[in-house]
């Protein structure tokens, strides 16, 4: 074999410390920034999980105080039947005149909660009437929700309105 002349044995010196940094840096590359980025990736991850997980507890504890508003307004109601209570309220407001129906639609079980729905029909009501008789509603300590609401204007007189609802009490079943 031949021996080398100086000026080959430096381009080789030269490409085999290219080489041998080249190989440094795959190490380098392989062995610490690609586990360094899976980690990041996972740590990405579980902000966005813990972020989430922040939120949910949030609204877990929203609805946990409602669901206790909700019980409390169940425990607190009186031996008033619903009908006896809709007769209150629309006295109060002073529209028996303007009551065409009050038809009773039945109890239903929704699991240790019975609801009690009716159907109300009023005719010939101002806005400013149906207003307070939903406000009258919303305020008692009865638990009375608004299934269905229908409003429509009348042909004799567009100023009045024809209110049609249909309202569901709820109160805590008897333990069996």
């Amino acid at each position: 074999m031949r021996r080398l002349q100086k000026r080959e044995l430096v381009f080789l010196a030269v490409g085999a410390l290219f080489l041998a940094t080249m190989g440094v840096a795959w190490a380098v590359e392989g062995l610490v920034l690609e586990p360094m980025a899976k980690l990041e990736r996972q740590i990405a991850a579980r902000e966005r999980d813990k972020a989430l997980l922040v939120e949910l507890v949030g609204r877990y504890r929203e609805l946990a105080a409602k669901h206790r508003a909700f019980q409390l307004r169940l425990g607190r109601e009186g031996g008033e039947p619903f009908l006896a209570l809709l007769d209150r309220i629309i006295a109060q407001s002073q529209m028996q005149g303007q009551l065409d129906t009050l038809r009773p639609q039945g109890t239903t079980d929704l699991g240790g909660i019975l609801e009690t729905s009716v159907e109300v029909k009023f005719s010939r009501v101002a806005l400013h009437q149906a207003l307070e008789l939903l406000r009258r509603f919303s305020i008692g300590d009865v638990v009375v929700s608004i299934k269905r609401l229908s409003l429509e204007r009348r042909y004799e007189d567009r100023q009045l309105l024809d209110l049609s609802l249909v309202l569901a009490s709820y109160r805590a079943a008897e333990a069996r």
